[in-house]
């Protein structure tokens, strides 16, 4: 029985001491991913997200970020997700279209809360998502992405 309980003693030892050699900012890079492939699908790199080859430079990583950085801020998706949802009204047959525009409420207040929400966290994921590619951490990012 002694025996028994060492080894599983020993076990929980390794696994603590595993556990303990990685850093604040590897448990910050499996965060982000974790999030990324939830939010944006299965088997979404860094470098998916951001659409350049994992063997782009700094300087090739910088544009394309700030092209998507335009396109994800909340107030711009924020005013194509009000006008997406906002329709014109449909006329019956025969009817005359009245001067001026006709446009439904559009989205809810809930719906737009939500959808802000989404967009903020997206919008700060691509943030944290550059600082890691174009800092020190992408090399820790790279070794984990090759071994798992």
């Amino acid at each position: 029985m002694a025996p028994r309980v060492l080894h599983v003693l020993l076990l929980v030892l390794s696994l603590i001491i595993l556990a303990a050699a990685w850093s604040k900012e590897d448990y910050e890079i499996f965060k982000v991913r974790d999030e990324l492939e939830s939010a944006e699908g299965p088997d979404v790199t860094f470098y998916d997200f951001l659409g350049v080859q994992p063997s782009a430079p700094v300087d090739e990583i910088l544009k394309p970020f700030r092209k998507k950085s335009r396109a994800l801020h909340p107030d711009k998706v924020v005013h194509s997700f009000t006008a997406a949802r906002s329709t014109g009204k449909a006329r019956k047959p025969g009817e005359k279209k009245k001067p001026g525009v006709h446009v439904s409420s559009g989205p809810s207040e809930r719906e737009l809360r939500k959808f802000v929400k989404q967009a903020n966290e997206r919008y700060t994921r691509l943030g944290v998502v550059r600082d890691i590619l174009k800092g020190p951490d992408r090399e820790r990012y790279d070794f984990f992405m090759s071994h798992g």
